[in-house]
C-alpha cells in the first residue's frame, strides 16, 4: 500500500525526517540508539499498517461517522484511563483527544478517568517532557489505588446442577441360579471393563509416549529453529549493522559530495557575480560612450540642422531674390510684349483703319462710281425716253440700290473680322507671356 511504501522510503528516512524524529535528536530528546532501533522497527512485517491503522481509524470515523458507530459498539474501555496529549500538537490536532476520550471511555468509568494535556508538548510529549508523563501517571494511579472495577455477574456464574443419588433403595429377591447367573455376568463384565481399563491405559501410555517423543522432537525442532532464528537475527543484526555502517558511510559521502557541490556552487556563484559585476561595469561603460556619443550626435545634429537651416534660409533669399528678379524680369518682359503687342495691335489697328478708309474711299469711289452710272444710265435713259418717250423703269433702280447697300455690308464684315483678329493676336501674346 502507499502509505506503507512511502513510511519505509529510503529505510525510512523520510518518515523519520516527516515524523520529528530527527528534530527530537536535533535537540537531545532522544539518541541515535533510538533512531536506529525505529528504523528496525518501522521496517518489521505488518509494523507500518499497525502504525498507520489508528489514523486510518480516524479518518474513517470523520467520514462514515454512522458506519464507524456499528462498529465500535464494544470499543469503550471500563478501565479507568488516563489520556495524555500534546496541546502543540500539529499531526494530531488536541480536538481529537476529547473526542478519544469521549468515545473510547465507559461512561461508568468516566468519573475514575482523565483527559490531561501537556501545554508546550507536541506529537512527542514522552520525549520532551519525560516528567510531565511520569509526574501525570503516578499521580493519576495513587488517585485510582482504591478503585476496583466492578465486574460483570454474568461472567464468573457458573451453573451447579444438583447431585442425583442412583443407589436403589430396594433390592429385589432372586433365586440361587439367578444371583450366580448375575454374579457371572457381573465377573464377566468386570473382566470386560478391566480389560478396557488396561486397553485405555496402555493407550494413554502410548499417547503419553507419542505426546512426550512429540514434545521432544517438538522441543529439539524449536531449539533448533531458535538457534537458526537466532543466527539469523545476529545475521540480521550484522547485516543491520553493516547497512547502517554504509548508509552512514554514504551519508558522510552524501554531505562530503553536497559539501563539495555546494563550494563548487558558491566559487561558480562567485565567479558569476564576478563576471555579473564586470559585464555591468562594461554594461555602465557602454552606456556611458553610448550616452556621450547620443550627445556628440545631437550636437552634431544641432550643427548639422542650423547650418542647414542657414543654408536653407540662405537658399531661399537666394530663390526669392532670383524669383525677384525672374519676376521682375517677366514683368519687364510683359511690359515689353505687351508694349510690342500694344504696338502691334495699334500698327493692325492702324492698317486696318487705313484699310478701313481705303475700303471707305473705294466705297465711296464705288458709290460715286454708281452715282455716276446711275447719273450716266439716267441720262442714257432720259435720252432714250426722250427718244422712245417711255417712263423709267423703278424696280431697275431698286436693283442698284440693293447692290450699293450689299457692298457696303461686305465692307463693315471685313473690318469686324480685322478686329477680332487683332483682339485675338493680343489674348495669344498675353497667354505666352503668362507661361514665360
Amino acid at each position: 500500500m502507499l502509505p506503507e511504501a512511502r513510511f519505509r522510503l529510503d529505510n525510512s528516512t523520510w518518515f523519520l525526517n516527516w515524523g520529528g524524529f530527527f528534530d527530537l535528536a536535533k535537540h537531545g530528546y532522544i539518541g541515535q540508539v533510538v533512531i536506529d532501533a525505529l528504523r528496525e522497527n518501522f521496517n518489521k512485517p505488518g509494523a507500518a499498517t499497525a502504525m498507520i491503522g489508528w489514523y486510518r481509524g480516524t479518518m474513517r470515523d470523520a467520514l462514515i461517522p454512522q458506519a464507524l458507530k456499528k462498529v465500535n459498539t464494544k470499543l469503550p474501555s471500563k478501565v479507568p484511563t488516563l489520556v495524555l496529549w500534546g496541546k502543540k500538537d500539529t499531526f494530531l490536532h488536541y480536538t481529537l483527544a476529547e473526542r478519544s476520550f469521549e468515545r473510547g471511555v465507559d461512561e461508568s468509568v468516566k468519573s475514575k478517568s482523565k483527559l490531561t494535556y501537556i501545554e508546550d508538548a507536541n506529537h512527542w510529549a514522552t520525549h520532551q517532557r519525560p516528567d510531565a508523563v511520569n509526574k501525570n501517571i503516578l499521580a493519576f494511579i495513587q488517585e485510582g489505588a482504591s478503585f476496583k472495577p466492578q465486574v460483570d455477574a454474568t461472567i464468573n456464574t457458573v451453573t451447579v446442577e444438583p447431585v442425583v443419588d442412583v443407589t436403589p433403595k430396594q433390592v429385589p429377591q432372586a433365586d440361587a441360579k439367578q444371583k450366580e447367573a448375575e454374579a457371572a455376568a457381573k465377573k464377566q463384565q468386570e473382566e470386560k471393563v478391566a480389560a478396557e481399563k488396561k486397553a485405555a491405559e496402555q493407550k494413554k501410555v502410548a499417547e503419553e509416549a507419542e505426546k512426550k517423543k512429540q514434545a521432544e522432537a517438538k522441543a529439539s525442532s524449536e531449539k533448533k529453529a531458535a538457534e537458526e532464528a537466532k543466527t539469523k537475527e545476529e545475521a540480521k543484526k550484522q547485516e543491520a549493522i553493516q547497512k547502517i555502517k554504509e548508509e552512514k558511510q554514504k551519508a558522510e559521502e552524501e554531505q562530503k559530495r553536497k559539501e563539495e557541490a555546494k563550494k563548487k556552487a558558491e566559487e561558480e556563484q562567485k565567479k558569476k557575480d564576478a563576471e555579473a559585476k564586470l559585464k555591468a561595469e562594461e554594461a555602465k561603460k557602454a552606456e556611458e560612450a553610448k550616452k556621450k556619443a547620443e550627445e556628440e550626435q545631437k550636437k552634431k545634429e544641432a550643427e548639422e540642422k542650423k547650418k542647414a537651416e542657414e543654408a536653407k534660409k540662405k537658399a531661399e533669399e537666394e530663390q526669392k531674390k532670383k524669383e525677384e528678379e525672374a519676376k521682375k524680369k517677366a514683368e519687364e518682359e510683359v511690359k515689353r510684349k505687351e508694349a510690342e503687342a500694344a504696338k502691334i495691335s495699334k500698327e493692325r489697328a492702324y492698317e486696318a483703319k487705313n484699310q478701313e478708309a481705303l475700303v471707305n474711299h473705294q466705297a465711296e469711289e464705288e458709290n460715286d462710281q454708281k452715282v455716276r452710272d446711275k447719273k450716266a444710265l439716267n441720262e442714257a435713259l432720259n435720252a432714250e425716253v426722250k427718244e422712245t418717250k417711255l417712263v423709267p423703269d423703278e424696280k431697275f433702280e431698286k436693283t442698284l440700290a440693293n447692290e450699293a447697300q450689299h457692298q457696303s455690308a461686305q465692307a463693315e464684315h471685313t473690318k469686324d473680322e480685322e478686329k477680332m483678329q487683332a483682339e485675338r493676336d493680343r489674348q495669344v501674346l498675353q497667354e505666352m507671356l503668362k507661361q514665360q
